[in-house]
């Protein structure tokens, strides 16, 4: 229940810092994406093309098929691997 609580305020965190760039403006107008996809355990996004910006695109929770992320192939680690 705590992990599940802490992704969801991530989530909202994560989604009102993707919304300040527009809403308080910055260095340019629009957001391209790389088209690579950076991971963590929990989450997989795509970076900001610009230097200056910190926006993820596609930013989601992994679900994971026969251990790796549907979307980016982030290998699920076992808890033995957390150790």
């Amino acid at each position: 229940m705590r992990k599940r609580i802490l992704a969801v305020l991530l989530c909202v965190i994560t989604c009102l810092s993707m919304t300040s760039c527009a809403l308080f403006g910055g260095e340019h107008d629009s957001h391209k994406f790389r088209a690579r996809w950076e991971s963590n355990a929990g989450f997989h996004w795509h970076e900001c093309k610009f230097a200056d910006c910190k926006e993820k695109g596609s930013y989601e929770l992994h679900t994971y098929e026969n251990g790796k992320c549907t979307k980016c192939k982030y290998k699920q680690q076992t808890l033995s691997e957390h150790k």
